[in-house]
């Protein structure tokens, strides 16, 4: 903004310059006490009365003089250093007089959007963006009393903020409204509710029993809360068990489940052995939990000895290293 002013006013300057390179001329200046302004910036026309020849008053009338107060305020400016320190160097072939006040107060024309202005954008942007299920969930907007300043003028106003697709719990939606080269905006705190069939436990589920159809059920609950993730499909709980005992009526979220290991610490294993094209294989104990591509102590039952193997199916292990024993 502050560019196309300085722009603005050199390209005044010089059309006045030229136009008056041959003599001087005079201009009189009656500024007004207080002006209303509905822009971001102000012309000499508006704070003052321009008597001078008709072949420069338009000029001086539309040449901008300086930023106006944002939407709703005011600032003062002084019609002496208005003259000295703008016009003057900007028209050096006028001569300026000036009359009327010593201060002029420029207020800013302001038009307040409520929310009632932005409730069915803000309405649309939910949902476009959220993709939860719309019976699934539910937003209510803490902060009603929110509104946005701006000149009283057409605007183009833009709802977002949102910084995932599945809100959950409190969330800041910012509303912008937005004038050339000016953007208004305010910041709404809302909290959505999320309500949707999850997987619960049907009773008591003991650690290490696995997920199934008789000790789990969908229901529908608030899970806003939860931080961890939760389940809606069996599925999703295929090769799990529980890590800890889980009471009926819970939730069963991500941090109650394990994968079933292929191994078992005490389970007889089969282990294996190559050299070359020849594969051997003997009985062994497994000592520590694994599942496909762990790498465990077992057991040689015939030596008594453990070995470091790698978990390559159910039940099945291979020895890294033949000598890689202790």
């Amino acid at each position: 903004m502050q560019l196309q002013i300085h722009l603005i006013r050199t390209l005044s300057s010089l059309l006045v310059f030229f136009s008056f390179a041959l003599g001087s001329d005079r201009a009189m200046l009656n500024f007004q006490d207080s002006i209303m302004v509905n822009d971001s910036a102000f012309t000499l026309g508006q704070i003052a009365s321009v008597n001078a020849p008709e072949k420069i008053r338009s000029v001086l009338e539309s040449a901008i003089i300086g930023e106006s107060a944002p939407p709703g305020f005011s600032r003062f400016a002084s019609p002496e250093e208005i003259i000295r320190y703008d016009l003057a160097p900007r028209f050096p072939a006028l001569i300026f007089e000036s009359k009327g006040t010593e201060r002029i107060r420029i207020k800013s024309d302001c038009l307040i959007l409520k929310f009632d202005d932005y409730r069915d954008s803000l309405e649309s942007y939910i949902n476009r963006t959220v993709r939860w299920k719309p019976e699934d969930f539910r937003i209510v907007c803490e902060e009603k009393d929110k509104e946005i300043r701006c000149f009283n003028k057409p605007y183009q106003l833009k709802v977002f903020g949102l910084d995932s697709n599945y809100p959950k719990g409190y969330c800041q939606i910012r509303i912008s409204a937005t004038q050339g080269s000016r953007t208004y905006q305010t910041t709404v705190l809302a909290q959505v509710r999320i309500s949707t069939p999850v997987l619960v436990a049907r009773q008591t589920i003991a650690r290490g029993e696995p997920f199934s159809n008789c000790n789990c059920e969908l229901k529908r609950v608030d899970i806003t809360n939860y931080a961890d993730k939760c389940y809606d499909s069996l599925s999703q709980l295929d090769g799990r068990r529980a890590m800890r005992t889980i009471s009926a009526g819970m939730v069963i979220h991500e941090r109650m489940i394990a994968s079933i290991p292929a191994i078992e610490r005490g389970e007889q294993v089969e282990l294996s052995v190559s050299d070359g094209p020849v594969t051997a294989s003997i009985a062994g104990l497994a000592r520590e939990n694994g599942s496909i591509g762990d790498k465990i102590w077992v057991e040689n039952q015939q030596s008594r000895q453990l070995v470091r193997a790698l978990v390559i199916g159910k039940g099945q292990v291979k020895i890294l290293n033949r000598r890689g024993t202790i």
